[in-house]
């Protein structure tokens, strides 16, 4: 049976989860938005868009992303974000294989 690249992640997640966690705390603070954040492509805390398939690992793997579902484009297309200090760690120390 074939594991999901989702379920890579997930597990992926897990074994790194105290790191994430700090992660997204260094990062929650929305001092610098305008008003309550509705917008992951404007939120100063989020990622920007194209996280869909990593929020749902983090659905999967039962640790809190911060996903942010938002329309963005002139031909308004859906996309997801997360949070901002995740993105970074997941695109700084996750292998290339669940990249």
């Amino acid at each position: 049976m074939k594991t999901t690249k989702i379920s890579l992640r997930a597990s992926w997640i897990l074994a790194n989860r105290d790191a994430i966690d700090a992660a997204r705390e260094a990062t929650s603070s929305h001092a610098e938005c305008r008003g309550y954040c509705r917008n992951g492509r404007t939120c100063k805390t989020q990622s920007g868009s194209g996280w869909g398939y990593w929020a749902a690992a983090f659905d999967k793997a039962g640790v809190r992303c911060d996903r942010m579902n938002y329309w963005s484009g002139y031909n308004s297309t859906p996309s997801t974000s997360i949070n901002r200090g995740i993105a970074k760690f997941v695109k700084e120390n996750a292998p290339d294989s669940i990249l």
